[in-house]
């Protein structure tokens, strides 16, 4: 702003007056994106900022002694054993006027800036764990701005703790804005237990970061492909017109792609023609256990299987033959190559544990 001295000797923030520099320069760069194939994830809050380490805070533009706006916040700031700071429960409380209509021309800002680039996905942050009422408000502020522009189609992401996250997608007003569901904060462990701490205010009376409820958190702590697949599938048949993403890096990307998700963490490689064919099919909710798999059935079948578990497909009631494909699921190499005559069901062990994907498709 050029008025007052901040924390670090430089002048106070203007926290109504955004920085054009950087938000052309973030425009540009979705645009970049754009020619270059890439999604820009665009997270508009960084919890970081307002948890943990109190160094984050103590330069934080919305820190009182670091703006010219009267935000309201403590100072000196409440450091817990003078280093860890909780300001979470005050920053995403919108009751204070002054911090709701802030927030409010952020996010209109955000939107603004990017309505021209469709390859821009919205989040509401990274590492969030806050409380359903600030997740209801963001959605709220995106519903208000896309009223008044009925021509833009923004890709809103819901990315927050798992009750916080059915709450939303149940409330059918505010469910309708979501386009994806990210699933980054609650997930199956190895052992098939839910790992989902709650959002807002944990134990103790404080916001937790995603890293301290885990840290926290006395059961398993790995992750496996199949319950990740799991995790996918059910919120693929639950809402199948939402995209799903998922962070976790599974031992191959199929994982993914076959219960349903979308952007795998790694490059997935087959013939193109198969490739292209991946978006017509849908998850499979016949499949159990230890398989997934998507379908346009009696068309076209994708399975992945851990194990050497034998995969079954009832395909006898289509009058049609299939060639039958099983692929190394990382290299891409045909493992081997069959034809199933009209009339008769599928049932097959796949020829490599863990690493071979069946592609099944009908005849001319």
């Amino acid at each position: 702003s050029g008025q007052g001295i901040a924390w670090d000797g430089l002048s106070k923030y203007d926290l109504e007056t955004f920085n054009p520099w950087y938000f052309s320069r973030l425009r540009e760069f979705a645009s970049e994106s754009d020619r270059k194939g890439r999604i820009l994830m665009a997270q508009m809050y960084f919890q970081h900022n307002i948890l943990e380490a109190g160094a984050h805070w103590a330069d934080f533009p919305w820190r009182s002694a670091n703006c010219l706006q009267s935000v309201g916040f403590e100072e000196p700031p409440p450091y817990v054993n003078k280093k860890r700071i909780f300001q979470a429960e005050e920053f995403y409380d919108v009751s204070h006027p002054l911090r709701r209509q802030l927030h409010t021309a952020y996010i209109r800002k955000s939107l603004d800036n990017l309505i021209d680039n469709s390859n821009v996905i919205f989040s509401i942050g990274e590492e969030f764990t806050g409380p359903e009422s600030f997740v209801r408000f963001w959605l709220e502020t995106i519903d208000e701005w896309k009223r008044e522009h009925p021509d833009a189609h923004p890709l809103i992401c819901l990315g927050c703790t798992k009750d916080v996250q059915d709450r939303i997608l149940a409330d059918e007003r505010l469910g309708r804005l979501v386009n994806i569901i990210d699933l980054k904060y609650w997930w199956y462990t190895a052992d098939g237990t839910l790992y989902a701490p709650p959002g807002g205010a944990a134990s103790g009376g404080n916001y937790l970061a995603p890293r301290q409820q885990l840290r926290e958190w006395k059961g398993n702590k790995g992750r496996s492909d199949r319950y990740t697949a799991q995790q996918i599938q059910e919120y693929r048949l639950k809402y199948p017109e939402k995209a799903i993403l998922t962070p976790y890096a599974t031992k191959n990307g199929w994982w993914t792609i076959a219960a349903g998700g979308s952007m795998p963490t790694k490059e997935l490689r087959l013939p193109q023609g198969i490739l292209q064919s991946i978006s017509q099919l849908a998850p499979m909710a016949i499949l159990q256990g230890k398989q997934v798999g998507l379908s346009l059935p009696g068309k076209k079948y994708l399975l992945v299987s851990e194990g050497i578990e034998s995969i079954a497909i009832p395909l006898s009631s289509y009058n049609a033959s299939f060639k039958v494909t099983w692929f190394h699921a990382n290299t891409g190499q045909p493992l081997r190559e069959s034809t199933l005559a009209a009339g008769r069901d599928f049932n097959e062990t796949p020829p490599v544990a863990d690493e071979s994907l069946l592609w099944i498709e009908s005849r001319p």
